[in-house]
């Protein structure tokens, strides 16, 4: 069949639906489809033109994608134009619903879930051959990629951002002080040099009339311990840590936190008695404590242009070297102070802690 010569188009037509209605072998059918956009292109009223796309169909003929858009749009046109006439002509109706809806269903089949607007097209299409259900199932495919989309293109805008130069350098007062009721304030803050995938903090506080925290002798039902003695201490805590930022998050991170802390006691006066013979007296204490810390911390920065926050928990080892200030051997004596009678020199400790100060840079928001 020639293009360009509308003769022999309409005798070609005839001649192939012929064939294939006869033979529908694998040739006819590749013939009928070969031929099917030139008929519907040069002889758009000959109702064989749909035929030859119902004849590929209904023989499974697998296409290009363009060539089931010429057909579904073949089909709409074909099946509008049968609408309007008087009386109106169900068999092409009919015909080009069936053609239709095959092109429709191979286009949806091979469209892939990123293409929003071809599903959104498709949805269009089965609401034109009133399937609603399709309809409804592929606007929410769309309307989902369309999303995703979005989501996809702000957070490469905000990768981009933040691979623009995204250091900020941040520092922080402790703020956890602040809400104790020492007679006196610690003070103490923190610097970190944050970069895109880390960041690196240094933090030194100074100690201030604290309680001791004998929590772990009151877990282990020490006599009389409570979770604060009343022997009070001055002090620093010193400490440096790398963050790690979590792949899955900009704010989240872990943390290894290193310390080195140094506690000295109020002297206090204490009775002891001799375990042997029971012999009473009261002794002298001058306690001390130097302490080596290795925490894993867990936690979240938040950092805007101007302010940053910080959050974290850890847990870890404190290897404590524990100086009672008095040359008595505490294993003979049974001495009236769970600090002095109980304190082992290692022990676990928990961290908690938060920062509050002024972020210098981009923010990671």
């Amino acid at each position: 069949m020639k293009e360009y010569d509308y003769p022999t188009v309409k005798r070609g037509v005839d001649v192939l639906v012929k064939d294939a209605q006869a033979n529908p072998t694998t040739v006819a059918i590749a013939r009928c489809a070969e031929a099917a956009p030139i008929a519907v292109k040069y002889d758009q009223d000959n109702p064989k033109s749909l035929t030859l796309f119902e004849l590929c169909y209904k023989n499974n003929y697998q296409g290009q994608s363009t060539w089931d858009r010429v057909a579904t749009d073949y089909a709409m046109a074909a099946h509008t134009k049968s609408q309007m006439t008087q009386p109106v002509d169900f068999g092409t109706s009919k015909q080009a619903r069936y053609v239709g809806l095959a092109a429709t269903d191979r286009i949806a089949a091979a469209t892939y879930s990123t293409d929003c607007q071809a599903m959104k097209d498709i949805a269009a299409m089965y609401k034109y051959w009133n399937q609603s259900d399709k309809e409804t199932e592929y606007l929410k495919k769309s309307n989902t990629c369309f999303a995703d989309s979005e989501k996809a293109a702000a957070k490469a805008a905000k990768a981009a951002r933040r691979s623009n130069g995204n250091f900020n350098l941040y520092i922080g007062a402790d703020i956890l002080p602040l809400l104790n009721t020492n007679p006196k304030r610690d003070l103490g803050g923190v610097v970190d040099f944050v970069f895109r995938k880390s960041a690196i903090e240094f933090g030194y506080k100074k100690i201030n009339r604290n309680k001791e925290n004998i929590f772990d002798l009151w877990i282990a039902e020490a006599p009389d311990a409570a979770q604060d003695n009343i022997s009070r201490w001055d002090g620093f805590k010193a400490h440096f840590q790398p963050k790690f930022f979590t792949k899955n998050s900009d704010h989240g991170y872990v943390g290894i936190l290193l310390g080195y802390n140094e506690k000295n006691f109020d002297a206090m006066s204490v009775n002891a008695t001799q375990d042997v013979d029971g012999a009473f007296s009261t002794q002298t204490f001058d306690p001390s404590v130097k302490q080596y810390v290795g925490m894993l911390n867990f936690g979240g920065m938040l950092l805007a242009k101007g302010f940053g926050l910080d959050m974290n928990f850890g847990i870890g080892a404190n290897y404590s070297s524990f100086d009672p200030g008095n040359p008595l051997d505490r294993s003979l004596y049974t001495i009236d102070n769970p600090l002095l009678e109980y304190r082992k020199d290692h022990y676990w400790g928990v961290v908690l802690g938060m920062t509050m100060g002024i972020n210098f840079g981009p923010g990671n928001d």
